[in-house]
């Protein structure tokens, strides 16, 4: 990716202001005293107006079409001006010049910093609203942005950036960089700040002011303007005669030397695919995205120019050529389809089969992400927010909910399968809302305890046990059922930077490396097998700190390493192959190809499969094969358990499903098995339950005293449950065990043949 850069010396002096209209054309203010308007390839200027002030800074209102700007100056006055040039309003803002001027993100509020220190919030309408700092020795503000959700600001004065409510005192401070910072952004999407300093370096920080990334002091001198791009996914970076394009991650995606003298006021179109900047020497400066590239399979698509998209497949000479009728904004490209939007419209091309007749439907808001799944795709928008769409073009869905705030999403938060999406809102970060792909109907939620930085939904599989993996802020996996009913979460790592879904295999970046979990669905029947069916940490590729998973096609991943570095890395297809042999019941088959491939991990899959079928037979000889001696001495004691409903509670038991394990017994009327059941794992309170609830035919309350009694006496402790003190004062000591034992026998054979017929499912 690299950016397409023009340039125009029209003014002539130093242009530290410009910015973009709603119809994407350029505004600049010059040390001339002119203003004027720029088409964006920068080739017809039109002059605006002469100003009798020198602007500092600019920034559009960021209400829709709304033309209204507000303007900084070298006297200390605020301005709102029109595009026509005419000052509407002006206000004494500072002593000294104006150095920063902000809108927040509802334009109900401006921020400005000044030369004597101070950062004031100001009305829509310039009316004084609060000071936020206002030093006792004067020190300039060179730099100053809103937080996402427009409630915090942080500024910089000197080296230290400084974070602060704009309700409350308490501030957050941190030293920055070694000498003065002169320029900051903070990005609404990703949450991140930027900073860029007269140390020649530039910084990404989180909302905390934990260092993520320090670049190398540039050789180009001071970093003179840094700009987030709006959907955080890249920033720009300038300094004397030189542009960089930059990963959020920090490294380098194309670096452009320039003729311009110092660049200033980088600032993004909303929809992120163009930048302007003003020069030293007087010129402005406009580049575009291009040369964005894509892979699936055998093909590769290309961005050549604003409006035309080279698909190559490797098997063919020629490429195809798609050309646009205006720019392109975002593409996608998985799953056989290729997804192309503009301004107004989005192209879907199937490039296995025909590139010349796209599905085409009309767009109200150009689009800000597309996540595809194999049927159908999602597309969001600031406008209409989530829109779920099938390759045909046709809109299935608008899934919306209090609280969504779709400027704020990203591609992390969001996924889809062919059934079901996955939203994490801004407003609720430890709340996953579920919703159908076919009609938006809400399925249910899931909570987590931690605020959640990633989700991502299973491919494959029927929808019931279709799984879900959550990787939250403090860098925990976890894993858990789509279904709201199913509350069945299972850690899976730590220390885990990124996660991607394959053909029910999950693949994370764990501990700066490359593991796979080729079955993570064994965790749910026995999570002893969990660390035997993951790739061995010997055999991880080392890939680094925040590397990041692009894709995870078939039986390769493709890894993005903090350096920008792509690593492909080739995963074992043999697990996905043993999946759909235990799916169709081909045991057999499936024994015979473990003991072709020889390794641990398909005995652990091969394992879970059986336990999830009650396939024993397999099941046993999958764990010898791992030696795992106390699973087989269990399995061993489970075939002679009658009737067989038992085996079924005991591995739901072992599944550490104990409420279910308890419901199944109950309902095929084993009462005392499932008091037994609670009895042998210590839960004598639970077990009291049961048996208080089920009296008939017989009472086993005393049974379970008498346990709770004899389990207390072996340890020398004191009776503190009042129910059970209560029932103990009722039975003789010193405990006469034969009569216990002979209940025991009665409920056994009262019991008798229930349970024989057929289970019900679990």
């Amino acid at each position: 990716m690299r950016l397409k850069l023009n340039s125009n010396r029209h003014h002539g002096d130093f242009v530290p202001a410009v910015g973009w209209t709603a119809q994407n054309d350029i505004v600049s203010f010059s040390d001339d005293k002119t203003a004027a308007r720029w088409k964006g390839n920068l080739e017809q200027v039109v002059k605006l107006c002469d100003v009798d002030y020198y602007a500092t800074d600019l920034h559009f209102s960021p209400v829709r079409r709304s033309d209204v700007l507000a303007v900084g100056a070298s006297d200390g006055t605020l301005k709102l001006v029109t595009l026509a040039g005419r000052v509407d309003k002006s206000v004494e803002a500072h002593r000294g010049a104006v150095t920063v001027v902000r809108w927040n993100r509802d334009a109900t509020s401006i921020l400005t910093a000044g030369e004597d220190g101070q950062v004031r919030v100001w009305s829509s309408a310039l009316a004084p609203r609060s000071v936020l700092e206002k030093p006792d020795e004067p020190q300039p503000v060179f730099a100053v942005a809103w937080a996402p959700d427009s409630d915090s600001v942080v500024w910089a004065t000197g080296g230290f950036l400084t974070i602060k409510s704009a309700q409350a005192a308490k501030k957050l401070m941190w030293q920055a960089h070694e000498a003065a910072i002169v320029a900051l952004d903070w990005n609404a999407v990703n949450d991140l700040i930027v900073s860029a300093g007269e140390d020649c370096r530039y910084k990404v920080w989180d909302k905390f002011g934990q260092p993520l990334f320090a670049s190398a002091p540039w050789e180009a001198g001071v970093v003179t303007s840094v700009a987030w791009s709006p959907d955080g996914d890249m920033f720009a970076a300038g300094a004397f005669n030189n542009l960089r394009l930059c990963d959020r991650t920090g490294w380098t995606h194309s670096g452009h030397e320039l003729d311009c003298g110092s660049v200033h006021s980088l600032v993004w179109t909303a929809d992120g695919t163009q930048l302007a900047a003003g020069g030293g020497n007087g010129s402005v400066l406009s580049a575009s995205l291009i040369e964005r590239e894509f892979e699936w399979e055998r093909f590769q698509v290309r961005l050549d120019d604003e409006r035309r998209v080279c698909v190559q497949d490797v098997f063919v000479d020629k490429p195809d050529v798609l050309v646009m009728e205006d720019r392109v904004i975002k593409m996608s490209l998985n799953h056989g389809m290729l997804l192309v939007t503009t301004p107004s419209r989005c192209l879907v091309y199937d490039i296995q089969n025909n590139t010349n007749t796209p599905a085409i439907f009309e767009l109200r808001d150009p689009a800000t992400f597309v996540i595809q799944a194999q049927k159908v795709f999602v597309l969001v928008d600031n406008m209409n927010g989530i829109q779920i769409y099938d390759y045909d073009g046709k809109k299935l869905c608008n899934p919306k909910f209090e609280g969504l705030r779709p400027e704020f999403l990203n591609s992390r938060l969001v996924d889809v399968s062919n059934e079901v999406l996955a939203v994490v809102a801004r407003s609720s970060p430890r709340t996953i809302r579920l919703f159908e792909t076919a009609n938006g109907k809400r399925l249910g939620e899931l909570s987590h305890p931690v605020d959640i930085d990633m989700v991502r939904l299973e491919q494959t599989g029927p929808l019931p046990e279709r799984k879900i993996a959550i990787l939250d802020i403090s860098h925990d996996l976890h894993l858990t059922y789509c279904s709201h009913q199913r509350n069945e979460v299972v850690k899976l790592a730590g220390l885990v930077d990124s996660v991607a879904w394959g053909s029910g295999v999950l693949a994370g970046i764990v501990d700066e490396r490359f593991s796979v979990w080729y079955s993570p669905e064994v965790a749910f029947f026995d999570r002893d097998l969990l660390s035997r069916s993951r790739s061995a940490a010997a055999s991880a590729t080392e890939v680094g700190k925040q590397a990041s998973i692009l894709s995870f096609n078939g039986s390769r991943a493709t890894v993005r390493r903090l350096d920008g570095a792509l690593l492909a890395i080739n995963v074992s297809s043999y697990a996905a192959t043993l999946s759909q042999l235990a799916a169709s019941r081909q045991w057999d088959h499936a024994m015979r190809l473990c003991r072709f491939v020889k390794e641990d991990f398909m005995w652990a899959c091969l394992a879970g499969y059986a336990l999830k079928a009650m396939q024993l037979d397999t099941a046993e000889l999958a764990y010898a094969y791992l030696e795992e001696i106390d699973k087989l001495e269990f399995l061993a004691e489970l075939r002679e358990l009658q009737p067989p409903v038992r085996q079924e509670a005991e591995i739901l038991l072992l599944r550490r499903r104990v409420q279910e394990a308890e419901e199944l017994l109950l309902q095929h009327k084993l009462v005392y098995r499932a008091i037994k059941m609670h009895i042998r794992r210590f839960d004598f309170e639970r077990a009291l339950a049961v048996a208080s609830k089920h009296r008939e035919p017989l009472n086993l309350i005393v049974v379970v005293v008498c346990y709770r009694i004899r389990y207390l006496g072996r340890f020398g402790l004191a009776e503190t449950n009042s129910k059970f003190a209560q029932y103990a004062q009722k039975i003789p000591q010193p405990l006469e065990w034969d009569k216990v034992k002979q209940r025991c026998r009665q409920a056994k054979a009262a019991e008798g043949s229930a349970g024989s017929a057929q289970p019900a499912p679990s």
